[in-house]
């Protein structure tokens, strides 16, 4: 894609539904890799876990919102190897393209952990990323 190759498998599997009664997926990626044209790489893998937590008892798909769990890691352009765990649940609503609310976490070797959240529940592209004692307010 654009010249650079992608590698990997992403298996998404419907785990049914769940003790709230709540439709629920489980998402991997395994031995995730973009070259890119200069040769550099970039690999990741993970699990990802969504729960239907509302707009199942109608057939609208845009009254539908998810929440999102799980846990990552890989090797970034730096050679560096980093984890990524969602440490609040990132809240979807369809017809939103980024989460309305939750908590994410990347650790890279010899970095300081950035902290990204994603707000109080409005649909937006504002984020907060608090990396050390800095915090600020960025747009994606």
């Amino acid at each position: 894609m654009n010249d650079n190759k992608m590698e990997g498998v992403k298996t998404i599997l419907n785990t049914g539904l769940n003790e709230n009664g709540n439709l629920t997926f489980t998402k991997k990626v395994r031995d995730a890799k973009i070259t890119y044209p200069d040769e550099s790489t970039i690999t990741w893998a993970c699990e990802k876990f969504s729960e239907q937590v509302s707009g199942g008892e109608s057939i609208l798909f845009a009254d539908d919102m998810w929440s999102v769990t799980g846990s990552g890691s890989g090797v970034n352009l730096d050679g560096k190897s980093y984890t990524m765990e969602i440490t609040s649940a990132l809240i979807y609503k369809n017809g939103c393209f980024y989460p309305l609310s939750g908590v994410v976490e990347i650790a890279a070797e010899g970095e300081e952990l950035k902290v990204i959240n994603y707000g109080d529940g409005e649909c937006d592209n504002i984020v907060t990323v608090t990396v050390g004692e800095v915090t600020e307010e960025i747009s994606l």
